[in-house]
C-alpha cells in the first residue's frame, strides 16, 4: 500500500506490468457507461437478491476506508454485505 501512495502505481515483481494505478478525479470518467453502480456497505438496511448480473452490467464499489462514506454521486444503489452463516 505504501508503494501505491508513494509511486502512484504498483508493478509486478520482475516485470514492468502495472497492477494498480492511482487515477485522477472524477472517478466516473473511468467507469463503464450504462453500468449499474452498486456500493457495498455494512451500514445499509437494503438487502436484495440481484437480478441476472449478465443483463444489468453491475459495477461494485467497495468502501474500504478508515472514515467517511462512499460518495453518492458515482453510485446508483447501496446494498448490505452480510457474513456467511
Amino acid at each position: 500500500m505504501s508503494q501505491l501512495l508513494q509511486k502512484l502505481s504498483i508493478t509486478a515483481v520482475g516485470k514492468r506490468e502495472k497492477l494498480l494505478n492511482v487515477v485522477k478525479n472524477p472517478v466516473t470518467r473511468y467507469l463503464p457507461v450504462g453500468a449499474w453502480k452498486i456500493a457495498l456497505t455494512s451500514q445499509s438496511t437494503y438487502l436484495t437478491m440481484l437480478p441476472n448480473p449478465v443483463m444489468m452490467n453491475p459495477l461494485f464499489v467497495v468502501g474500504a476506508m478508515a472514515h467517511g462514506k462512499i460518495d453518492k454521486e458515482y453510485t446508483d444503489d447501496y446494498i448490505q454485505m452480510l457474513p456467511a452463516v
